[in-house]
């Protein structure tokens, strides 16, 4: 897996450095009107889930050149949901460092959301968001309208259209990409009770080691807030492997900065 995702990378990184050269638009990640690359993972939605995975096996294996090779295509990829993904994986990993002082985990974690607020406040300073921004508010503009659409569609859902037990019956938006709504809408509430019951017999059979429960969470977590995790297959498909394969191949070992 380690082999798959760093040739995964090295590709994408050659296609990302041609698109910033020729600009190709089918490398980049939106249009004309929004910066970003995201080379031969053409879905924005799924292109966290890959990267995050690849920042699990390249920092187990110290792979210090992938990491910043990974770190600055992240960067230029221009989603928000990737900058968060990195953001809070490596937070979960560093409060999960036993051998760190409070005062070194405080400091870490301070340059990792400077680095993740910096970045973000440069995609936000887009002439599309500033748009967004002046009308709408920043939530609306780090959301990208997320938070608006739920609300709409909950002031929609009366008896004749929604199943509180087994989800949606005649709604015509029932994929708001924030997961937990979005199981919830789908499913119903006896849908998000077989899915959170599942999660933790998953967790607690495969995530044995320390950076598999890093994984673990930092993913959940992201899907909470940008969707595209658990209906979307190629990104389940990916997590559970993941979490599976870092958990089993090593337990034995664990990872530390």
């Amino acid at each position: 897996m380690y082999r798959f995702f760093k040739a995964i990378i090295i590709l994408n990184t050659l296609l990302v450095i041609l698109a910033l050269l020729t600009g190709i638009q089918v490398l980049k990640t939106y249009n004309a009107t929004r910066f970003g690359f995201n080379g031969i993972i053409l879905s924005q939605g799924f292109l966290p889930y890959v990267y995050l995975t690849a920042m699990a096996y390249f920092l187990y294996f110290r792979d210090y050149l992938m990491i910043i090779i990974l770190l600055i295509i992240s960067a230029l990829s221009g989603v928000k949901a990737v900058y968060a993904g990195e953001a809070l994986f490596i937070f979960f990993l560093i409060i999960s460092q036993r051998n760190l002082k409070f005062s070194r985990k405080a400091l870490y974690i301070l340059i990792t959301f400077l680095l993740f607020g910096a970045l973000l406040l440069i995609i936000l300073s887009m002439p599309i968001f500033q748009d967004v921004i002046n009308d709408d508010g920043w939530l609306t503009a780090i959301f990208s309208y997320r938070i608006e659409n739920a609300f709409e569609l909950l002031n929609l859902i009366n008896g004749d259209n929604y199943n509180y037990i087994i989800g949606a019956t005649d709604l015509n938006v029932v994929r708001l990409e924030l997961q937990l709504i979005d199981i919830a809408l789908f499913f119903g509430c006896l849908g998000v009770i077989i899915y959170a019951v599942f999660s933790v017999k998953f967790y607690q059979t495969h995530a044995i080691s320390r950076i598999s429960k890093v994984y673990f969470f930092s993913t959940l977590i992201l899907s909470i807030f940008s969707g595209n995790l658990f209906y979307v297959p190629l990104s389940c498909i990916l997590f559970f492997l993941t979490t599976i394969s870092l958990g089993k191949e090593f337990k034995n070992k664990e990872f530390s900065l």
